[in-house]
């Protein structure tokens, strides 16, 4: 069966490729021919899905070699010049980079090095700057605006001073694409700080561990570790890493920082919580689930009035729940000030216990991980207004304890009834050491639960080998593959919602309609699926139909809304 090949871009009669490639194919004794597409981004759409179907693979050409990103697989590159089909996904590939190096080390030699500028930061250049870089040049970039120049050598952390996330930093390492593994060098004789230590995923734990030795050992790099429980880490590095902390005397520190109390109320019922806090004039509550959440906010809220309860939770769009977060900051000012009478109580997810910045005088917080607790008690008299002891934590249980967290609130319960301070050192190392397993068979399974250490380690027959494909499939700091996306219309929005739905995508619109979506899980879209309100259009997108003057199925107080008859007031406000 005869192959089918093409390029894809546009006003490209002129093109000598299907001649070059036929005549290549016929060198090869390859079945296949190779076609040209001049298409305009409108059509992309229609023509991927046809290509999808009957072709295995495509090359790209101007302008098209941003435009096809959104319509790839797990594809992280900037521009793409090559597309192999595989059933009903396509995997993006740019040899622009390899081939402008391999080019210059033929004309100049192995070990060119010197001064490189690059005119300009778009497509190409965000694949040729990094390769320069890469074998040894000094690279320079000159664009008509400097925040694009600025961008690109950030992207490649090209920078005195980067700011990137955890799961961008380690899945860098452990990635098998070029475009990620290409500006990891530069982390070479760095200091790397990692914020928030504490969240680094258990089920991640030795690999992460296992990168940042590698880095400190043979790289020249220095690792800082911050958090306000400190994780016990230290058996896991390995025998000549040296760990110590940077503070001389926590203990005494620790003593000087204490800004809140700890109390354990043991279960309450959810009529109790709620009048607790309607009699409160400030204060957090820190929920385990976006039900139980949105349960306690309808409860004490009326709808339509400004009446100081609020709800944050990841139902809720990045917009909304910024708009919501600086509305709290300022009421909790205006009453702390004198210039509103009235209450401020809000229901958050754990959200809230990472980043934000904001002081209530008085934290309700569900048993969950020691390590969640503290960090809600962060937000309890943040700013040090009030004394320790008028500062209190409460933990309280619900009558059920969320799936798989059992083991750890068993813990944790036992701590709250016998330990004075649970925010002491020494009963977070004890929580760590537990929580990292107790012997040798369960650490190892729960510290790196898809074995990919053993992939490194353990190679069978040809030592040089190593699973890089694998290794970067088990590798995810946070699995989207069980997530949707569902945009949210809105008046500011809806004529990129238009392009959306006309086929029109590129990487700066979905930039910028990202602070209107909310991701959801598969059982959680097809729920709202079945209700007829989605219409799916690309990259696992989907718009909600819903009119955002009057909508059903979006609340910008509390977000996504599956059925309000099914979330039933547990007491009356």
């Amino acid at each position: 069966m005869k192959r089918k090949l093409a390029l894809i871009g546009k006003d490209i009669s002129y093109s000598l490729s299907p001649m070059i490639h036929g005549e290549i194919f016929r060198e090869m004794d390859y079945d296949a021919t190779y076609e040209l597409f001049s298409v305009d981004v409108a059509e992309l759409p229609m023509l991927v899905e046809k290509l999808k179907s009957e072709y295995v693979g495509f090359n790209v050409t101007k302008p098209h070699k941003q435009n096809i990103l959104p319509f790839l697989d797990d594809c992280d590159l900037k521009s793409v010049n090559t597309v192999r089909v595989d059933g009903d996904k396509l995997h993006g590939a740019s040899t622009d980079g390899y081939g402008f190096s391999r080019d210059l080390k033929i004309r100049f030699g192995e070990k060119i090095k010197g001064t490189a500028l690059v005119l300009g930061a778009g497509g190409v250049a965000r694949v040729i700057a990094p390769e320069l870089k890469k074998i040894g040049f000094d690279v320079y970039i000159r664009n008509r605006t400097v925040s694009k120049a600025e961008e690109l050598a950030a992207e490649n952390w090209d920078k005195p001073i980067v700011v990137t996330t955890n799961v961008q930093f380690f899945e860098s390492l452990y990635a098998n694409r070029t475009s990620r593994c290409r500006k990891i060098h530069n982390i070479a004789e760095s200091v790397i700080v990692f914020d928030e230590a504490q969240m680094l995923p258990v089920s991640l734990l030795r690999p992460c561990i296992r990168a940042i030795s590698e880095l400190t050992a043979h790289y020249g790099c220095t690792a800082v570790l911050c958090t306000a429980t400190q994780p016990a880490l230290d058996g896991l590095f390995g025998a000549g890493t040296v760990l110590r902390e940077i503070c001389p005397d926590t203990a005494a520190m620790y003593a000087d920082f204490r800004r809140v109390r700890y109390e354990w109320c043991g279960k309450l019922s959810d009529d109790t919580l709620a009048e607790r806090m309607q009699n409160t004039d400030a204060a957090l509550c820190v929920l385990n689930t976006k039900r139980t959440t949105r349960q306690y906010f309808e409860a004490l809220h009326t709808p339509g009035t400004d009446d100081g309860v609020y709800h944050l939770s990841t139902y809720m769009t990045p917009r909304h729940l910024a708009g919501t977060i600086e509305k709290i900051k300022a009421r909790l000012q205006a009453i702390r000030e004198g210039t509103v009478r009235g209450r401020c109580l809000v229901f958050s997810t754990s959200l809230i216990e990472a980043g934000v910045d904001i002081d209530f005088p008085t934290v309700y917080r569900e048993l969950s991980g020691l390590d969640s607790i503290i960090q809600a008690g962060g937000r309890c008299n943040r700013e040090g207004r009030q004394s320790a002891a008028e500062s209190v934590v409460y933990v309280f249980e619900r009558e059920k304890v969320p799936r798989g967290l059992e083991e750890v609130c068993e813990w944790v319960r036992g701590d709250l009834e016998t330990c004075p301070d649970i925010s002491a050192p020494e009963v977070i190392t004890r929580y760590f050491r537990r929580l990292y397993g107790a012997n040798v068979r369960e650490k190892t399974d729960r510290l790196d639960k898809n074995r990919i250490l053993p992939l490194i380690d353990h190679r069978e027959g040809d030592e040089a080998y190593i699973p890089y494909r694998e290794i970067a499939e088990l590798f995810r700091y946070i699995d989207q593959r069980d997530q949707m996306r569902i945009l949210v219309p809105n008046e500011e929005n809806r004529g990129l919602c238009e392009e959306l739905r006309r086929g029109i995508v590129n990487r700066k619109l979905l930039r910028t309609l990202a602070k209107d979506m909310v991701t959801l899980y598969t059982e959680e879209y097809n729920a709202l699926r079945d209700k007829g309100v989605l219409t799916p259009v690309c990259c696992g997108i989907a718009i909600l139909e819903d009119d955002y003057h009057a909508p059903r199925y979006y609340d910008p107080e509390c977000g996504i809304v599956f059925d309000r008859e099914a979330e039933a007031l547990f007491c009356e406000a």
